[in-house]
């Protein structure tokens, strides 16, 4: 096994711990038989539906549970009601979090857009 899929094994472990499973108790939650459970935990995935039923008991991330980039959860109720805030708040509002987040140093640039007038 690659040091890549023991990685991803031991974060499918944590996040079963944070989140209050144990292996029974997700196996009943997702459907997915010990045996598949058990490769999981060991960084052997298989496929993708079994990957996506698992990500979506676990409220976690894809991306973060495969590579540990972006994050750990997948976007939820708390996250759509600040992106909702976001895309509501004034101009100025949005502008200022447009700045805070550029200044961050492990966040991802956004690509920004501008709308200009065609002067005639």
């Amino acid at each position: 096994m690659s040091e890549l899929n023991d990685a991803a094994g031991k974060r499918l472990q944590t996040l079963m711990t944070q989140r209050g499973f144990n292996v029974e108790s997700l196996s009943e939650a997702t459907g997915l038989s010990l045996r598949t459970l058990a490769r999981m935990r060991k960084g052997e995935f298989g496929s993708v539906e079994k990957l996506v039923i698992l990500a979506k008991a676990l409220d976690a991330s894809i991306d973060w549970l495969l590579t540990e980039k972006g994050l750990p959860h997948s976007v939820t109720a708390d996250s759509t009601a600040l992106l909702t805030d976001y895309y509501n708040a004034t101009d100025a509002i949005r502008e200022a979090a447009i700045v805070v987040l550029l200044a961050s140093p492990k966040r991802p640039k956004p690509h920004l857009t501008t709308q200009r007038s065609r002067i005639r």
